[in-house]
């Protein structure tokens, strides 16, 4: 890990300020040796995966430490966060800097819950509707133009709609509303987009939610939310506790 994390590595060349740290160099060897031990056994199913358990101070520069060794492993890898503000520190600095400077074919993307995207069969009928209650002709134009643009639907791109919209309920991608292949925009479906583009990338950044909710559903033998992966890096993961319980509660009942 030396020619990343030394006094010459790759990352003294390109982070301006850049020190090196002993303790960020020993995580990522660390990361980078667990990873690869099990090569020869891809998607291996154990009944205990190996694990690692690192407590990192604030400042040692974790985040480059675990994400660089994983795009190296070939591996593909979910980064599990606990808070949207990492999630955007990861996909718009971190995963830059490794695609121009270590892995410029690297594929790797933020997946959250579908509520989060735009269904295009529910907004084109309250479009058509023109239910003027719920919006203004001018943000009636402003989401059809966007909806033109986008890529996934995804509501943080419309900074201007509050959180807890009545009209984005309306609109949404709900399990419940979903027509699925009977669906007449399902060619152009922003979820069908979205879960395309995850199966194919290296690296995959969830909240903690997601990827409880993930294996929640995979313990049912219902289905996924998550396409397959081979091993999970929590970041926050003094948060995980109480989000698996939950999930894994609601199981027994």
């Amino acid at each position: 890990m030396d020619e990343y994390y030394g006094r010459n590595g790759l990352l003294s060349q390109h982070m301006p300020g850049f020190e090196p740290r002993v303790g960020q160099a020993d995580m990522a060897a660390a990361v980078y040796d667990l990873l690869k031990s099990n090569d020869e056994l891809p998607f291996v199913e154990q009944d205990q995966a190996q694990c690692l358990a690192v407590e990192a101070e604030t400042g040692l520069g974790k985040t480059l430490a675990y994400l660089i060794p994983a795009v190296l492993s070939g591996r593909r890898v979910v980064v599990s966060t606990n808070t949207r503000n990492l999630q955007d520190q990861i996909i718009e600095r971190e995963i830059p800097f490794i695609q121009k400077h270590i892995a410029p074919e690297l594929q790797a993307m933020c997946v959250k819950g579908r509520q989060n995207y735009l269904c295009l069969y529910r907004w084109y009928q309250l479009y058509t509707e023109k239910q003027s209650s719920l919006l203004g002709d001018e943000e009636q134009e402003t989401i059809q133009e966007w909806v033109g643009e986008t890529t996934y639907g995804d509501r943080s791109e419309l900074s201007w709609l509050p959180s807890h919209s009545p009209l984005w309920q309306k609109i949404c991608c709900l399990s419940h509303f979903c027509l699925g292949s009977d669906c007449p925009e399902n060619n152009r479906c922003f979820l069908t987009r979205l879960r395309r583009d995850a199966a194919a990338s290296q690296l995959l950044i969830v909240n903690h939610h997601l990827l409880f909710s993930d294996l929640a559903i995979r313990k049912t033998g219902f289905g996924e939310v998550l396409p397959r992966y081979e091993a999970v890096i929590f970041d926050e993961a003094h948060h995980i506790e109480n989000v698996a319980s939950t999930f894994f509660w609601l199981l027994l009942f």
